[in-house]
Parts: structure tokens; C-alpha cells; sequence
């Protein structure tokens, strides 16, 4: 599934997975709040190298982002950051099941960033911020709640409109309990250093394993002639 594009900014779609190399850690990332914002050449803050793009998004890495100003790398460039200016946030980085947390993250704290800029009733930034949609909404509003969809197709229902396709799989965590019998190995022990006989003993034993599982569903989006929302379906809600 694609990202969406909302003002010129990638947005991660709902349900994409997103795999992650490190491994029992928290990683972090930013997003750039302010259009313009200073990249400083070091914390003193003296010397501006550059200007970030407000919604430009990149990795901190691993380790905790504390001080009075931010760290960061902006498009291949080394610099520091005022806090006022970025978004900073972390996700688990740790396990396959829990790598689609980067992804949810990165859309949840860069979709943020986006509402503080919108003038939008609030009932609406509600609605996308639960990822739920109203009728009315835009499209820009909807790419926001729901992503980009895989297809966009016409309405087929008359009136001019168009429907949005998404077509979404997640990647769930679950577990199986096993339980049965296993022979353990032992030897007794005589007295006087006599090593006596080996013995093979049934143990029961339940144990647990942990595995990942796709999950794939569908949603269909109506819009009106006028771009904005008339109705939707979906298979998971």
C-alpha cells in the first residue's frame, strides 16, 4: 500500500508494515513542526547551516534525545534542532509483531503535526484522530483518518463521484499453548561410588510459542461530485 501525499508530505497508509532492525530497544524519530525551522551546526545554536521543511520526517536512532536542543539528521546533514521545532517520539523496535508500531507511530505523530496547522472543527479532528471518518469530510480529511487508498475508480453508481479502494493487512501477534509428554535422561547413583542404572522418566510439560499471522481486510470510500464523502463500507469495523 502507498503512503499518501498531503501537501507534499508522505503520510504511511493504515495496516503497512513497516519491518525494523534493531532489536529489545525504543528507537527514535522526528517530525519537522515549523516551515523554515534552523539547523544548527552545533548546540551553542550560532551558526545556521540549514532550513528543514516543515512535515519532513527522519530517524534519531537509538538513543534518548535529552538537552537543549535536538540532534538530528536532516537529509544527509548533521545538525542540531531547536525542540519548539520538532516533534519527537519513539516506538518498539524490538520484535516482528511489534515493528508495525514504527509504522503506526510515524503516521500517528506526523498527522499531528498536520492537525496543528488545519483550521478544521474540531468533531473533525476528533473523527481522524480515532481514525474514524464523517460524512462530508474532503479528501485531504480522509487521507488523514485512512491513507491512501490501493485504487481509485469511478463511482459506478451514477452522480460523478469516485470510490477509494483500500485493501489493508496487519500483522497480529498470537499464541499456542502445547502441552504432552517428553523422556528426561537420568542416572541413579548406588552407594560405595556404584553409578547404579540409567533411567528414562515421562515428563509432562506445557510450553507457549508466539508467532505472527496476516490479517487482511477491504474498505470502499464514496465520494460525491463535489469530493466530499458520502458513505463507506468495510469489512473490519
Amino acid at each position: 500500500m502507498r503512503g499518501t501525499r498531503i501537501r507534499g508530505v508522505a503520510l504511511p497508509a493504515v495496516g503497512l508494515l513497516v519491518l525494523a532492525a534493531a532489536s529489545g530497544c525504543r528507537s527514535y524519530h522526528y517530525v519537522v513542526r515549523t516551515d523554515g525551522a534552523p539547523l544548527y551546526a552545533d548546540e551553542d545554536g550560532e551558526d545556521v547551516i540549514g532550513r528543514m521543511d516543515q512535515f519532513h520526517h527522519e530517524s534519531l536512532g537509538v538513543g534518548d534525545p535529552t538537552g537543549d536542543r535536538v540532534e538530528v539528521t536532516y537529509q544527509g546533514r548533521e545538525g542540531y534542532a531547536d525542540p519548539a521545532d520538532v516533534r519527537v517520539f519513539s516506538y518498539d523496535s524490538g520484535t516482528f509483531a511489534r515493528a508495525q508500531d514504527r509504522n503506526d507511530q510515524v503516521r500517528h505523530n506526523l498527522r499531528e503535526v498536520i492537525l496543528e496547522t488545519t483550521p478544521w472543527p474540531r468533531r473533525v479532528e476528533a473523527a481522524i484522530r480515532d481514525d474514524r471518518l464523517l460524512k462530508g469530510m474532503t479528501r485531504e480529511q480522509v487521507e488523514l483518518a485512512w491513507g491512501l487508498p490501493n485504487t481509485i475508480v469511478p463511482d459506478g453508481r451514477g452522480g460523478g463521484g469516485e470510490r477509494w479502494v483500500f485493501r489493508i493487512t496487519r500483522y497480529e501477534e498470537r499464541e499456542a499453548v502445547h502441552s504432552g509428554y517428553t523422556y528426561a535422561h537420568f542416572r541413579s547413583y548406588g552407594g560405595c561410588g556404584s553409578y547404579g542404572r540409567s533411567i528414562h522418566a515421562p515428563i509432562y510439560t506445557t510450553y507457549v510459542t508466539r508467532y505472527t499471522v496476516p490479517v487482511s481486510f477491504r474498505r470502499d470510500v464514496y465520494f460525491d461530485a463535489d469530493g466530499r464523502l458520502a458513505g463507506w463500507t468495510s469489512d473490519d469495523l
